[in-house]
């Protein structure tokens, strides 16, 4: 294996416990903002129909009402999550570290 196609799995394997990470955190944060229930519909749709914006507002919420952190550093919390959750980024990252053609 070449180093670049190694180190392509290896930022992919950090990017998906990242990932895994974030919607940990943003559970914790909608269950303690909605219930249960709406932390894992939020959870469950994040993943299966990628839509990101319950695993962003579950990481606001934790840093707010569970940290006590201020708005603007709360949101500045969630924000990396828009980056690491989008998964047309995710892609173009990983096919420009292991060269191969994406598909769209």
């Amino acid at each position: 294996m070449s180093g670049r196609l190694v180190s392509g799995y290896v930022l992919a394997l950090a990017f998906c416990l990242a990932a895994m990470l974030m919607c940990g955190v943003a559970w914790v944060g909608l269950e303690d903002g909605f219930g249960w229930r709406w932390a894992l519909g939020g959870v469950v749709v994040s993943l299966l129909l990628r839509i990101n914006f319950p695993v962003l507002l579950g990481l606001y919420l934790f840093a707010h009402n569970i940290w006590g952190w201020p708005i603007f550093e709360s949101a500045a919390f969630a924000l990396p999550g828009l980056l690491l959750l989008l998964p047309s980024i995710a892609i173009d990252v990983f096919g420009a570290l292991v060269g191969t053609a994406v598909r769209r």
